[in-house]
């Protein structure tokens, strides 16, 4: 149940939020949604199939309410829910790190997005423009990370959920 308010939250968020950001901001592109994967990983206690399940179908859903590109973001979802399962398996699940993987996972969203999208030729690949995208992102979407990893922590401990630490 925590798991499925998370990524609800996070997904409508993401929506709400780009209504007030504009479209060409320099530091606050949210990301909310891929925050969310980050989170709740630890509660799928090594079922990662379900985990990746649930991954696709948040990123066709992104796909169908965010953007015209259909299926590309399920498919970015699901390398993004392997990298995040790997980050996994290095670090622990405390605030610090949650913040550090945030960071990776931004970059490596990015990355595969743009490399994507220039491989298909919606547009060329700049590096500046790569990286813009990057920094563009962390500040809102670290925060956001932290904040909901203290909040899910301290429910999943009021409330005994067992997750992976």
């Amino acid at each position: 149940m925590l798991v499925a308010i998370t990524l609800i939250v996070s997904f409508c968020l993401d929506g709400i939020v780009s209504n007030f950001i504009p479209i060409h901001s320099q530091l606050l592109i949210p990301l909310l949604t891929l925050m969310s994967l980050l989170i709740i990983y630890p509660y799928f206690n090594h079922h990662e199939d379900d985990y990746l399940k649930v991954a696709g179908v948040l990123g066709l859903c992104y796909d169908i309410v965010f953007t015209d590109t259909v299926f590309l973001h399920c498919v970015l979802f699901l390398l993004v829910a392997l990298f995040i399962r790997l980050l996994n398996e290095w670090f622990s699940n405390n605030i610090v790190s949650i913040g550090f993987m945030a960071v990776l996972v931004i970059a490596f969203d990015r990355i595969l997005e743009y490399s994507i999208l220039s491989l298909v030729g919606f547009f060329a690949f700049d590096g500046m423009y790569l990286l813009q995208g990057i920094y563009s992102s962390i500040l809102l979407n670290v925060i956001y990370a932290i904040l909901l990893y203290v909040v899910t922590d301290k429910i999943s401990r009021k409330f005994h959920i067992r997750k992976i630490d």
